[in-house]
């Protein structure tokens, strides 16, 4: 499927919901509950093609939005490193630094 595909599945799935609201009058209510069958078969089948279409295109923009942020990252490493262990102000030292002895230990 396209994108081009799920805007069509989209559109002609709301289409189809709401066409028993919009024409009433070509499915006269009938049956139990007095709805029409035909109008509900419709409206259930708008959902389900509008959903297709509309979970395709949030998934399309979910994955395009993964890859963007995995491009990112491994475009600017150094700048992900800085985001997540910023360096030391000037004048402070680390633990390793003073205690050399103790990574030894281990």
């Amino acid at each position: 499927m396209k994108t081009t595909d799920a805007c069509l599945f989209l559109a002609v799935g709301a289409l189809m919901w709401v066409a028993p609201l919009l024409a009433p009058g070509h499915f006269p209510q009938s049956g139990p509950g007095l709805m029409n069958p035909s109008a509900l078969w419709l409206q259930f089948m708008g959902w389900i093609n509008g959903g297709l279409g509309a979970l395709y295109l949030v998934c399309e923009r979910i994955i395009a939005g993964i890859r963007a942020l995995a491009a990112a990252a491994k475009s600017t490493p150094a700048a992900c490193a800085q985001l997540l262990r910023p360096p030391l102000p000037q004048g402070i030292k680390t633990s390793l630094a003073r205690h050399p002895h103790r990574h030894l230990a281990a």
